[in-house]
């Protein structure tokens, strides 16, 4: 029995490995379209945070010792037009609250009060500040929060 399932695998693995020789290449007029590019009317207008920019934040946490052990994990998304970046220190025990930050023109706001007690700890260079209280009506903490945990 062991034969007969090992003698009808190996054409199959031969067919994988070498393809079909007998099919034929489609002529360029047959072929489908190529891709359009997307308008720049429907492209979306911000995109996540580069992975640059999110270890630049990452390091001014690794810097600053916020987190005496476990590691710093930040991530990028993007919500209603703004640049979150939600930072935690994760460790076998579980995770800390998010972090959360929107990145603006390079600089690194502070947006919820972990990441706002964070600022006095963390070494900036000019680039990690508050945002502006009150908070824009359009940012939804909770959601933000949830999409980079």
């Amino acid at each position: 029995m062991k034969w007969f399932v090992i003698l009808s695998v190996v054409p199959v693995l031969l067919f994988l490995v070498f393809g079909d020789k007998t099919s034929k290449p489609i002529p360029m007029g047959q072929a489908s379209a190529p891709a359009q590019a997307v308008p720049p009317s429907e492209a979306p207008a911000v995109s996540k945070a580069s992975m640059e920019e999110v270890d630049k934040l990452t390091l001014a946490y690794l810097n600053g010792k916020v987190f005496p052990s476990g590691a710093v994990v930040c991530k990028s998304e993007v919500l209603d037009g703004y640049v979150f970046i939600g930072c935690k220190n994760r460790q076998l025990g579980g995770e800390s609250a998010v972090r959360l930050w929107v990145l603006k023109e390079g600089e690194y706001l502070a947006v919820n009060g972990s990441a706002r007690q964070d600022l006095e700890r963390l070494p900036s260079a000019g680039h990690l500040k508050e945002m502006p209280l009150p908070l824009p009506a359009s940012i939804n903490i909770e959601e933000a929060i949830k999409a980079t945990a």
